[in-house]
């Protein structure tokens, strides 16, 4: 480079008193400090397979302020990525600051609090916010916390995954605006989970309601506990939020966990279910069925939970695809136990894949947070 810089010195004394040529005002221009110049002639010596000198021309056309050389050092020499980012940061370049963010964002050694004071900067906003959403709205918590909820991982890299997960609850038609969420980190964390295909089961000590960040397996939720893996999805996460609001599942449950609820020896009440031992009743029992439906309100008269028989007995299960009396698979594998449901259609308890949620299971939902 240095041969390379005498020559060009040279030629520019030479011919001092004519015109100067395209290519001579570019290299005065470049040793006069002007970036677009630099970076110019950085592209004509990539363009010739001259790397070195590329390198050293981008380098410099990116401290005197080109964001564009910034971008092209990140482009064409990853080897050295870090060093480019940190001088694309302070040069202003978007594509260094969303490379920057989002690799500190899964970084063990950046905790959530460091990242937020680093990167949820004004100056930054606009080329962060695209990508990670309104970081502060997504943290700001309610005037009033109707509940505490604890987000956990085993490091701060899992941090990446606590904003994801914040960005899907404010994509969920749940009611939970009024919860507040708060990350820790756990390094005693140890979830496992056989063959990778089982529920992750996680030996932590945790108080309150937690949601656990684990690694492989199914999801799975209990009293004051979901835990989610890898895998788990916006969908899969508001099937568990689901249990947390008062909704029980409705396909069918193993024969351990069937015998539990299905018996009531399970402390649910399940705002979405109701069990009964026979699928025959007589009007005074369907009354009584009607009576206890906790989507009473929605049934009008108790007739619509089934069809009549020819001895005046009644056969549980609605006809109209409308509110009322529906078979659910929830007690399938326990026999002598029937589970049933307030709509026919397929909703997201039944499956994790679903995004339906029924405007009557938003009202029970409501109505069992008011309760509780």
């Amino acid at each position: 480079m240095t041969r390379l810089l005498l020559a060009a010195l040279l030629v520019l004394t030479l011919t001092g008193s004519a015109r100067p040529t395209e290519s001579q005002q570019r290299w005065y221009e470049a040793f006069a400090g002007q970036p677009e110049a630099q970076n110019q002639l950085a592209r004509s010596f990539w363009l010739q397979h001259q790397k070195s000198n590329a390198l050293y021309w981008w380098q410099r056309a990116a401290k005197a302020g080109s964001v564009s050389a910034v971008n092209r050092l990140l482009e064409y020499f990853p080897g050295n990525r870090q060093q480019w980012l940190k001088l694309g940061v302070e040069q202003g370049s978007a594509l260094a600051i969303k490379q920057l963010a989002r690799y500190q964002l899964t970084d063990a050694q950046v905790n959530w609090q460091d990242w937020q004071r680093r990167w949820w900067q004004a100056e930054y906003k606009s080329a962060l916010q695209p990508e990670f959403g309104d970081i502060a709205a997504l943290q700001g918590q309610p005037t009033v916390c109707t509940e505490q909820v604890t987000v956990t991982g085993a490091s701060h890299a899992d941090k990446a995954r606590y904003l994801a997960l914040l960005q899907q609850l404010k994509q969920l038609p749940l009611p939970t605006s009024q919860w507040c969420f708060n990350w820790q980190t756990q390094p005693q964390l140890s979830c496992q989970s056989a063959d990778g295909i089982a529920r992750a089961q996680c030996d932590v000590d945790t108080t309150g309601r937690t949601i656990i960040l684990a690694g492989q397996g199914k999801a799975s939720s209990s009293t004051n506990r979901i835990t989610l893996t890898q895998s788990s999805q916006r969908k899969v996460l508001a099937h568990e939020l689901g249990h947390w609001l008062g909704l029980a599942d409705e396909y069918a449950m193993s024969r351990p966990l069937a015998e539990q609820f299905c018996r009531g020896d399970y402390n649910f009440d399940a705002r979405n279910l109701v069990i009964t031992r026979q699928q025959i009743m007589s009007k005074a029992e369907l009354k009584s069925l009607w009576q206890r439906l906790p989507w009473r309100d929605a049934v009008k008269d108790w007739r619509q939970l089934g069809v009549k028989r020819d001895n005046d007995s009644w056969q549980l299960g609605s006809q109209q695809q409308s509110v009322g009396l529906y078979k659910a698979a929830t007690c399938d594998y326990l026999p002598g136990y029937y589970a049933w449901k307030p709509v026919a259609e397929i909703t997201a308890m039944e499956r994790h894949q679903s995004d339906h949620w029924p405007a009557l299971y938003i009202k029970l939902i409501n109505q069992n947070l008011m309760a509780n």
